[in-house]
């Protein structure tokens, strides 16, 4: 109520006292070579929220700004960034063509909001990925951590095909927060799932941080956020309808995906929708199929955007994801000869945001953004042939969020709270086909995990802006309740129900009210020594507390148990990153170097040799490491580019190592264009074998040890053909070209054939108008 209170006073001010006159910049942006237009062009007024994208014909046009001298920043991937200063004074400006320069290589031209101010690439300190749908459309992918696997410090780890999971530099699950236009994802993680709730073909960009981002987005963020936008919010000058339809093949798993995209929109309204349904059957490898790997899904996303006044925008967001018939081939917590699928898996999210832009003096924007997002999970799985287990919950996330940013000089103020709270409502069935008995539980009580935090962060120049600083800090506090529950809740034994079974005393727990108050913070800095080459610092204080699994989990497999710990410590430490970038017309480099150091670290912790598991601290844990990646023109559109991560977990106190951190790899490859009609992207990824692994005293739970690998890719893509009314573009294209036969460590594929897809052909046909 209090939020909603504040928004009416913000309303009724700023309707009454915006300052000064206002007037609009329009343009075309153009390529520089060809004169064609160039669309989805980043167009962003400086030290505003004013921000647009150039239209199909290349237009763009930007109303209802205050007098002032601006500088206006024209950016996209694969041209190098245009800045053009104008003023205004009240009259509006047609800047006429702008040319852009097109480079084949990344100059950290893009621009990214993950750091909670838009701004581009190249003058971020931390440790950022930015991928845009014009890099990945073309790419085959089941879930989007396809996409980001071979990017320097992320690995892809697997619970199956469609179940995959995301590593940034060792960290994964809990330690990882996952955002959906900003919307915070809660779901349990004791098997991935959260980065198939989306479909890759309605991602816009993925933005990624490596390393602790706690005093930007709370608890969770120790090892990193992902942030995924779908929408491309475009009102623009010109009334428009845009649209696309796709459809893609892949031979490994006999895969099927048909999308369509409808854009349309003018000066005050914006409106988009669009729809995937993708169908696969089991996945292939060299030896063989992988059971139960197959799957169906569908999405529809739907957003609309609307000015009322000047300076004023609502934006409303609904997605609805829904799988069926999933198979789990994977899964850490499941026996070996165990078979598992999701029946249904569902995720649904409705947002509302209101946006003002300038409303005071140095106000630049006012955010306001509320959202309620469910999933769904339902699981059935089989630990032996007379057992069947179907463990059901709902993950209910409401948020609320209120960030404002302010401008004085060459400083940039981020101050905001946003408070989300995660609600778990679950059961679960233990069904014995031949004692005819049914066990009734929960493997989770009734909880709820709620976060409120009050953040800001400064961002300042010295030196003639050579030296940029980032400075920002943040409280969370953090309540954790819980019912009481009693497991088993009730057993029927041939249609006979008893209500008051014996309590099963490890998989029990009582109601309990838990609050946390943590702090995090963090410094980052550039220092650009010329225009081509700059260093970087960050240093970070992280925090995470433990999550709803952690501390109440009770996983009963039938001879492996797995039980969480109320009494669980939550993680606090403190994160090191230096690194230097090179920004040169044929070559960019970027190396980093980081060190992340643990307290109360949380892990499995073996009780019982291979069957009782409970969750507990570490007293210090470290994971350090490096990642480099480079693109240098050899001649005329033909690149070569490489990438390299390595990282190293250990628990210090008891020299042993961690688990879920991947062995040194890196990708070469070289691309060009032929003839400017094909691109070709050609490509090595190479794995070195994985020996580390030491968990525990006793061997048999060790890392799975893995010998080491080389895949090769091949990736073909047509340039945009005119058909009078409509632009075709074909891709194709052959992963694991040699059918290689290997086992990626983070894997937790079960079953005889534990390896993953072989050769796979793939086709992509696309329809623009």
């Amino acid at each position: 109520m209090k939020y909603t209170k504040l928004l009416l006073v913000i309303l009724i001010l700023s309707t009454s006292l915006i300052i000064g006159q206002h007037a609009s910049i329009k343009g075309k942006v153009v390529n520089s070579k060809t004169s064609e237009v160039v669309a989805n062009v980043n167009v962003i007024v400086s030290t505003t929220k004013y921000s647009t994208s150039t239209d199909k014909d290349g237009s763009f046009n930007i109303s209802s700004i205050n007098d002032g001298i601006y500088t206006i920043t024209f950016s996209n991937v694969g041209f190098s960034t245009v800045l053009e200063q104008v003023e205004i004074t009240g009259k509006d400006i047609d800047l006429g063509i702008i040319k852009l320069e097109p480079t084949p290589i990344h100059l950290g031209e893009i621009t990214v909001s993950s750091t909670k101010f838009d701004k581009q690439l190249r003058d971020v300190s931390i440790p950022l990925i930015a991928l845009t749908n014009e890099e990945f459309k073309f790419k085959p992918s089941t879930t989007l951590v396809d996409l980001l696997k071979n990017e320097p410090g992320i690995n892809l780890g697997r619970d199956g095909i469609w179940g995959t999971r995301i590593n940034i530099r060792g960290f994964s699950k809990e330690a990882v927060v996952t955002l959906i236009d900003g919307n915070r994802v809660e779901t349990a993680n004791n098997v991935a799932a959260s980065f198939s709730l989306i479909d890759p073909a309605t991602i816009e960009r993925i933005e990624v941080i490596k390393g602790s981002a706690s005093s930007l987005y709370g608890t969770g963020a120790v090892g990193g956020v992902v942030n995924i936008i779908t929408n491309k919010n475009l009102f623009s000058g010109n009334s428009y309808f845009s649209g696309s339809y796709s459809s893609s093949y892949s031979s490994v798993n006999k895969g099927v995906s048909n999308s369509i995209v409808l854009n349309a929109g003018a000066q005050n309204w914006f409106a988009k929708v669009s729809g995937t349904i993708r169908n696969a059957q089991n996945t292939d490898t060299p030896e063989g199929e992988i059971l139960n790997s197959q799957f169906h899904d569908n999405s529809i996303f739907a957003t609309v955007g609307y000015r009322p006044f000047e300076n004023h925008e609502f934006i409303a967001n609904y997605q609805i994801f829904k799988a069926e018939d999933v198979g789990i081939p994977g899964g850490a917590a499941f026996p070996t000869n165990a078979s598992a699928r999701y029946p249904d898996e569902k995720r649904e999210l409705y947002s509302l945001e209101y946006k003002a832009y300038n409303l005071f003096p140095n106000l630049a924007t006012l955010n306001f953004k509320v959202f309620h997002q469910l999933i769904n999970r339902n699981v059935e799985l089989k630990p032996n042939a007379v057992t069947i287990n179907k463990p059901s919950a709902d993950h209910t996330t409401n948020g609320v969020q209120l960030q404002t940013s302010w401008v004085f000089g060459s400083n940039n103020l981020i101050v905001g709270i946003d408070a989300w709270q995660r609600e778990y409502d679950g059961i679960r069935e233990r069904i014995n086909l031949t004692a005819k008995k049914t066990i009734i539980d929960k493997p989770i009580p009734n909880s709820k995990y709620r976060s409120i935090g009050l953040f800001a962060q400064d961002e300042f120049s010295l030196l003639d802006k050579k030296l940029n600083f980032t400075l920002g800090g943040r409280i969370d506090q953090i309540n954790v309740k819980n019912d009481e529950v009693k497991n088993p809740i009730a057993i029927i034994s041939n249609g006979i129900v008893n209500n008051n079974p014996p309590t099963t005393p490890g998989g029990s727990f009582a109601e309990s009210d838990n609050s946390d108050i943590s702090w995090s913070a963090n410094l980052g800095t550039i220092y650009k020594l010329t225009k081509s080459l700059d260093f970087t610092l960050n240093i970070a204080r992280s925090f995470r507390a433990p999550a709803l699994e952690e501390r109440f989990q009770y996983i009963d497999l039938g001879g492996v148990i797995y039980l969480g710990n109320p009494e669980l410590k939550p993680e606090d430490g403190y994160y090191f990153d230096l690194g230097t970038r090179v920004w040169l017309n044929n070559l960019s480099f970027k190396l980093n170097l980081f060190v992340n150091y643990i307290n109360n670290f949380i892990l499995d912790e073996q009780v019982v040799a291979d069957s009782l598991f409970i969750k507990n601290n570490v007293s210090k844990a470290r994971i350090y490491g490096f990642d480099f990646s480079f693109e240098y023109e050899l001649y005329q559109n033909t690149v070569l580019y490489g990438s390299g991560t390595y990282s190293r977990g250990e628990d210090t106190d008891r020299d042993l190592d961690l688990t879920d951190i991947p062995p040194l790899n890196g990708k070469l490859g070289i691309r060009t264009n032929y003839f400017e009609y094909v691109s070709v992207d050609l490509s090595a990824s190479i794995f070195d074998s994985q020996t580390n692994g030491k968990v525990s005293t006793n061997p048999a739970t060790w890392n799975v040890h893995t010998p080491g690998y080389v895949t090769y890719d091949i990736y073909l893509n047509s340039m945009p053909i005119d058909l009078y009314l409509v632009k075709l573009q074909i891709s194709a294209g052959v992963e694991n070209i040699t059918d290689k036969s290997y086992r990626n460590s983070l894997s937790t594929n079960r079953g005889i054939i534990k390896l993953e897809p072989g050769r796979n052909f793939f086709a992509k046909v696309s329809l623009n108008w």
